[in-house]
Order: C-alpha cells, then structure tokens, then sequence
C-alpha cells in the first residue's frame, strides 16, 4: 500500500505533466500577442457579419462587451457569453479595444461622433477598428478626428460574407495607423478571420484610409471580373502611385 507522501508526490508531479509545452518560437508568439490575444473588446453592430465575428472572439476567449440596436441580437450575444452596454459612449468609457460593423457610412459617423458616441467618452490610446464597408471620405475624417484625442482609428473593412464571418475565415484590408498599432490589432483580428493585411500609408502624406479605399477597389474589380485571388496587390497597386507622385 503507497504512503500517503508517496501518493501526494504523484499527484503534484503528474499535474504539470498536463501543462503543454510551448516551442520558443511559440512562446514568443504568445507573448507577443498577449495584449491582443486576450483583449477586453467592445464589439458594437451585431448584424449577419457582426454577430458572427463577436461570436468567433468569445469562442477565442476573449471578453466582449456589446452594443446593437437590436435586442434580439444583443440576446444572442448575452446567450454566448458577453455582456451588454447601454452605448457606444458606455463601451469606450470602459475599454480600449472597440470593433464596429455596421451597415453604412451614416450608422458608422453616428456611433462615432454622435451624442451617445465613442468619442464622447474614450479614453486616451483607444484601439478602434472600423470593419465596416463605407466611404473612405468617412473614414478618413474619423481617423483625423481620433488622432486629435490621441487614439487611434484604423479601417479595416473585410473581404469575405456571412459564410467566412461564421467560418472566422475572413481577410481584413487594414489601413490607419501605423505598424506598431496594426501589431497591437493583429491578435483580435486574427480572432475573427484568417487573415489581416497592412495597407501601410507611410509613404503617404495625408491620412489616407487604404483600407477602405483597397477594398472599394476590390470591389470594383470584382464587379469587372478582374479580381486578384489575392486583394493585397490592390494596396500595392495604390502604393505604387503614391510614391510615384
């Protein structure tokens, strides 16, 4: 019969047997993406794309917070595991990472600057990613707007529909910003999707919104019959002019 020490050893010795191991390379990883990968996310439009993007970051672990007008949707959510705000003002008010998904430019500006909007009450270093398919002009002017209270507004409309946003398959054109933020917004994208390209805008004056303004193009192509299987080469395409000006 085993001592009762003995059987305590075995017991504390086999339970980091179940602690995976992480390659260097992997650890790193996590470590990296740390702030993303576990983020507080407020998450306002829950519509066909909405839901179903905020549905894959509860499934990755992260906490979300929800807004919609909708509350048969904001149920939804509630059902998955997040929890709901009475704002867009009340999101920022408490969390620095916000995704929005809605449907046009108006509801966009609305939540953004209205009276119960996101600038009205976000704090300093707020992260917010814009998935929304609108007018570049739109998002130009938020990015302008968020930067003059030192956050920071990327666009980063999709390339995929319901069927991707369910699959957490979507690629996300991401323009605004700089490297430093889209590393920081990598982890909560890659929640949502599978993949996040940089439309980065350095060797352009002016702020420009690439990310809406590669996709309105992809877009366009794609209504032509001339889309790349790949949208990236639309970025490089308007990279191309602008360092040719």
């Amino acid at each position: 019969m085993m001592s009762t020490k003995f059987t305590r050893t075995a017991l504390f010795i086999s339970s980091f047997k179940r602690v995976p191991c992480l390659s260097d390379n992997s650890l790193r990883r996590n470590l990296s993406n740390t702030s993303s990968r576990w983020a507080e996310v407020g998450f306002i439009g829950l519509g066909n794309m909405g839901s179903r993007m905020a549905a894959n970051l509860l499934s990755k672990g992260h906490k979300v917070t929800v807004f919609d007008v909708n509350s048969m949707a904001i149920n939804t959510a509630l059902k998955q595991g997040a929890t709901n705000a009475s704002s867009p003002a009340e999101i920022a008010s408490k969390l620095k990472t916000i995704v929005t998904m809605l449907p046009a430019s108006q509801h966009v500006t609305e939540v953004y600057n209205g009276q119960n909007g996101i600038f009205n009450s976000m704090k300093p270093g707020t992260l917010m990613l814009d998935c929304s398919t609108i007018d570049a002009n739109v998002s130009r002017e938020l990015a302008t707007l968020a930067e003059g209270r030192s956050a920071v507004f990327m666009d980063a409309p999709v390339s995929g529909g319901v069927g991707a946003a369910q699959a957490g398959t979507l690629t996300f054109m991401v323009g605004g910003g700089n490297k430093d933020h889209f590393d920081r917004a990598k982890g909560v994208l890659q929640d949502m999707g599978k993949n996040a390209v940089f439309m980065d805008a350095s060797q352009v004056k002016a702020p420009t919104p690439l990310g809406s303004l590669a996709n309105n193009l992809y877009k366009l192509m794609v209504n032509s019959g001339f889309a790349p299987k790949d949208f990236s080469s639309v970025f490089q395409f308007i990279q191309g002019a602008a360092k040719n000006k």
